[in-house]
């Protein structure tokens, strides 16, 4: 009896390992990037508000360090930055995508709030450029510089060959509050 035991114990090992994935193979869903923003009177920006609660919605996000400007593809909203918004420390790269999916998630099958980074990631991991991407109808963005197209709505994948979005970790709490975290 332990000798069967035995063997499944190692004809189930031998498989798992058989068919685990290096890390290499592996892409990780959130950035290696370091990203902080804490939004929270999401109700008074129009279209964050917009983003956060329609679907195929996105709503890009850029500060100056006195305005916080939140635009869509049909509206636009500035906030001025208090001083109570200076010891938040936004983290980006170039700004933020947020918005919600009008696919729904392969395991949940929620409809899911996404935010990238909206930085074009081939550029800046290949030259270091941190060019703005523009957003577009349907739920893509494209770059000026490497014409590259990604897809929102489809986990922030490159249309082209190339590396998706970078994406980082959001929460929302329904009502006024975005944190985005990673």
């Amino acid at each position: 009896m332990k000798t069967k035991l035995r063997r499944l114990f190692a004809a189930i090992t031998l498989l798992l390992v058989s068919t685990a994935c290096s890390q290499g193979d592996v892409e990780n869903l959130y950035s290696k990037y370091k990203a902080y923003f804490l939004y929270e009177k999401v109700l008074t920006a129009d279209p964050l508000q917009k983003a956060l609660t329609g679907l195929g919605e996105y709503c890009t996000i850029q500060s100056d360090g006195r305005n916080i400007y939140f635009n869509s593809l049909t509206n636009s909203y500035s906030d001025p930055v208090t001083s109570s918004d200076l010891y938040k420390k936004w983290v980006w790269i170039n700004g933020l995508i947020v918005g919600h999916s009008n696919n729904p998630d392969m395991i949940t099958g929620e409809m899911s709030i996404y935010c990238y980074d909206l930085v074009c990631p081939n550029c800046y991991e290949d030259s270091n450029i941190s060019r703005s991407l523009t957003l577009q109808e349907f739920g893509k963005v494209h770059c000026g510089r490497c014409q590259r197209t990604y897809n929102l709505n489809d986990n922030g994948s490159c249309e082209e060959r190339g590396t998706k979005l970078f994406q980082y970790r959001v929460f929302y709490n329904g009502s006024n509050t975005l944190l985005v975290n990673n």
